[in-house]
């Protein structure tokens, strides 16, 4: 991690400024992780989309209301190719092994056998 920063996007376009100006100083080719908690839609700006746009997002969050959004991708990557979700509830995303190896199963709520 070579920085960090949070955003209050919900409370003013001030913030969602901030949030544009950070992603613009970030060089081409950087990783970059981007989560969102609770309602960020409310003040986002044409420039702050357009700048989660540059690390290869392609989710607008505005007109929403409580979503959750998370985005790993690469400055200056074309918009639409990061690893992106959006949704209400919890958003989840992972690069790599996925750390969950249980073995799955299913449940059968009856069988029937039948000589023929």
């Amino acid at each position: 991690v070579t920085s960090r920063a949070g955003f209050d996007t919900y409370a003013n376009e001030f913030e969602a400024q901030d949030l544009a100006d950070f992603i613009a100083q970030i060089p081409d080719g950087r990783i970059v992780a981007v989560a969102v908690r609770g309602d960020g839609a409310t003040s986002l700006t044409d420039q702050a989309v357009q700048a989660l746009g540059s690390l290869g997002g392609q989710i607008d969050l505005r007109g929403t209301e409580g979503f959750s959004h998370a985005l790993i991708g690469v400055k200056g990557a074309a918009p639409g190719s990061a690893l992106e979700d959006s949704g209400q509830g919890n958003t989840y995303l992972h690069v790599g092994r996925n750390p969950d190896d249980r073995t799955l199963s299913v449940a059968v709520d009856y069988v029937a056998l039948r000589l023929k």
